[in-house]
């Protein structure tokens, strides 16, 4: 029975020095913070934007798996009224962003709504690219997913959705 490859999704936060964490929950707030608890203090307040998550893929064990690859991201359900889950994510045209220190700003990188079905292809890119794989003998990274959250303004209601992250084992 081959063993499967063991595979996290880090969130790089803070300056471009910043550091990699894996991650327990995508909870977006007013903070930028891995792992973040949502309470009166973390919370977006209305007409106002999230911190921008920048995440990847990181395959910290191939195993049997000889190639990572066909990344797919998408979210069970889209947010309550006007509030809106953007993302750089597309089947299409992907362009790697080079890390920037997140912000709480409309997000110039993040201007896709998130998909709420799973894509039909990969979504996220591979060193530039859908069709590269991560390999032992090569890259072990993603490159970035952004998301950021925009609240509408006036009265809004959170909403908890399921992120879902997928890949293709090869080998």
């Amino acid at each position: 029975m081959a063993t499967p490859a063991t595979v996290v999704i880090k969130e790089r936060n803070g300056a471009p020095a910043g550091t990699e964490t894996p991650i327990t929950n995508t909870n977006m707030g007013n903070t930028d913070t891995v792992n973040m608890t949502i309470s009166k203090t973390t919370a977006i307040t209305a007409g106002a934007y999230s911190y921008e998550k920048w995440q990847r893929f990181n395959v910290t064990a191939f195993n049997d798996a000889t190639d990572i690859g066909g990344l797919k991201v998408w979210a069970s359900a889209l947010l309550t009224g006007s509030d809106v889950h953007k993302t750089n994510v597309r089947e299409a045209g992907w362009v790697q962003s080079a890390y920037a220190q997140p912000i709480n700003t409309a997000s110039t990188l993040a201007g896709q709504t998130m998909p709420i079905l799973e894509p039909t292809g990969p979504n996220v890119g591979i060193a530039n690219s859908y069709v590269t794989t991560m390999t032992s003998a090569g890259e072990t990274y993603s490159d970035y997913l952004i998301m950021q959250i925009s609240v509408a303004a006036g009265t809004t209601v959170g909403k908890a959705i399921t992120m879902n992250y997928q890949y293709d084992e090869y080998g």
